[in-house]
């Protein structure tokens, strides 16, 4: 993550300057068709400093952690073609923590896309 933050510093406070707005248009967006979709949740429970970080009880913790899995799981059935993949080994940041599991979800969907006629 070190060696991760200088690089993207500048875009993720882009980012989060931009999201009410990237969140207003993606709230407008749930039929994808059959496009083929892998959502990814971190299930790894939120650890006590992280809690603490963020002024979480463990009972917040844990609940903020369900409702992300279910609305996950909602995101992942506007789709046909849609799969939610639960990583238990990793917290939020899965591209950083588990790259592969995060290559492997790419390439399936790469696999779906070209494979239909």
């Amino acid at each position: 993550i070190n060696a991760h933050g200088p690089v993207s510093m500048l875009a993720a406070m882009e980012e989060a300057d931009a999201l009410v707005e990237t969140l207003a248009e993606a709230g407008t967006f749930r039929v994808l068709g059959d496009r083929p979709v892998v959502v990814l949740t971190a299930i790894k429970p939120i650890s006590d400093l992280m809690t603490s970080r963020l002024k979480l009880t463990p009972a917040q913790a844990k609940r903020w952690q369900e409702v992300r899995k279910s609305l996950h799981d909602e995101m992942s059935a506007w789709s046909t073609q849609g799969e939610h993949r639960l990583i238990s080994n990793s917290e939020h940041y899965i591209q950083l923590e588990r790259p592969k599991v995060v290559i492997e979800a790419v390439q399936s969907v790469i696999e779906r896309v070209r494979a239909k006629p």
